[in-house]
């Protein structure tokens, strides 16, 4: 996997790991593991890293979003159009693992704004 790190970490604030990521993608499904805040400007840097895993053919990527202790919104709407990019790519990304803090800016993005949009895959389990 040349264009990732195996751990990357995305934004920092007062030098403290605002968003860190860990990527599998040794075998099988890519995974990407967050761990931390969530919001669009980070949202965004997860995004591109799923669109490198897609181009460098990655057919599935898993995101991981369990250890996500704090999300907006944005940062859930910014992961929805990375599912739909990654769906015109033929690609398929699961959101796994919804924590809490997303399970509730899901709730602020309203029902428009699934966690998995229609026929883009299985459901997070």
């Amino acid at each position: 996997m040349a264009g990732v790190d195996p751990f990357t970490t995305v934004a920092t604030w007062d030098l403290e790991p605002v968003l860190e990521v860990w990527v599998d993608a040794s075998g099988g499904p890519a995974s990407v593991r967050l761990a931390g805040r969530l919001d669009a400007a980070t949202a965004g840097h997860v995004g591109e890293l799923v669109n490198t895993l897609v181009v460098e053919g990655h057919g599935r990527v898993v995101v991981d979003l369990r250890d996500v202790d704090a999300a907006d919104r944005r940062a859930v709407e910014t992961l929805h159009g990375t599912v739909r990019r990654a769906r015109l790519r033929g690609a398929d990304v699961e959101l796994a693992r919804p924590s809490g803090a997303v399970t509730s800016a899901l709730g602020e993005a309203g029902p428009a704004t699934p966690l998995v949009p229609p026929g883009s895959g299985p459901p997070p389990r």
